[in-house]
Parts: structure tokens; C-alpha cells; sequence
């Protein structure tokens, strides 16, 4: 589905330079339609994406999820019409992070797919452009009631 390339692109390419880690976008069944360079989302984490953010009470938050390998923890839900979510990398145990390591996740969904977004740990990644598109894309699927 390389169609999908030019989605995922544009959201690291809206992004401040250095900003964006990367960007993906996937099936419910947590297949890869398309990613940037150097992330790897794995199936059952993209699959626990889904459940979060058809989660609306929030119930299963406390627990953390795991996105390229790396825990997170709910921040909060954005102001936008997409659903998007924003999530903190969190450190495991013994392990210490420096601030470019410290990455904020941002996930939405529509009623097919899921994108998630990472971005550099101390940049306000809700902030840029390439959130903002990654929204805009949500919503465009969600018109076209995929």
C-alpha cells in the first residue's frame, strides 16, 4: 500500500526539523500500510492502540502501553475533532533517559486505521503542523467512512 507513504510523510515532513521521530499508519489488525524510516510498530501494540482509544471512560490507562518497543503513559486527550491522544514515553526500570529520548507519542484512530506520531521529548509535539495533519488525515478517512 505505498499509496499510504505520502500520509505518513507529510506528517514528519509538516513537523519543526528534528521534531518528528516518525510517523506510521496501520489496520485495526495492527498491519502496516505504511511507515517513516526507523519505526517499528508491532502488531499487538497497534492492536492495544485501537483498544485505548475506543476507550472513551479511559479504564485501562493506568497500565501503560507499549509503542516501538518503548513504554508510555496517558497525558491527555487533544482539543481536536480526531480523538487524538498524546502519550509520554516512560523510562524502564534502571534505565535513564535524556530529553531527546523522552518522546511524546500521539495516536488517533478512524473507523479502519490507526496513526500514531512520535516526536522528540521537550518539544510541545501538539503544537506543530504535523500533529495538526495527522488529524486532518483522521478526519479525511473518517469522512470517507474508513
Amino acid at each position: 500500500m505505498s499509496g499510504w507513504d505520502s500520509y505518513v510523510t507529510s506528517v514528519r515532513d509538516l513537523s519543526a526539523a528534528g521534531e518528528c521521530v516518525g510517523a506510521g499508519i496501520y489496520g485495526n489488525d495492527g498491519s502496516k500500510w505504511a511507515s517513516t524510516e526507523g519505526v517499528n510498530i508491532m502488531a499487538d501494540e497497534i492492536q492495544k492502540a485501537r483498544t485505548w482509544l475506543d476507550d472513551k471512560e479511559g479504564s485501562d490507562y493506568t497500565h501503560g502501553i507499549t509503542l516501538d518497543g518503548n513504554p508510555y503513559t496517558f497525558l491527555r486527550h487533544l482539543e481536536d475533532s480526531a480523538g487524538t491522544m498524546a502519550l509520554k514515553r516512560k523510562h524502564r526500570e534502571g534505565e535513564t533517559l535524556n530529553d531527546k529520548q523522552m518522546y511524546q507519542a500521539f495516536i488517533a484512530g478512524s473507523k479502519t486505521a490507526v496513526m500514531v506520531a512520535l516526536f522528540v521529548g521537550g518539544k510541545r509535539g501538539n503544537e506543530t503542523a504535523g500533529v495538526k495533519r495527522m488529524s486532518d488525515l483522521i478526519e479525511y478517512l473518517k469522512s470517507n467512512n474508513m
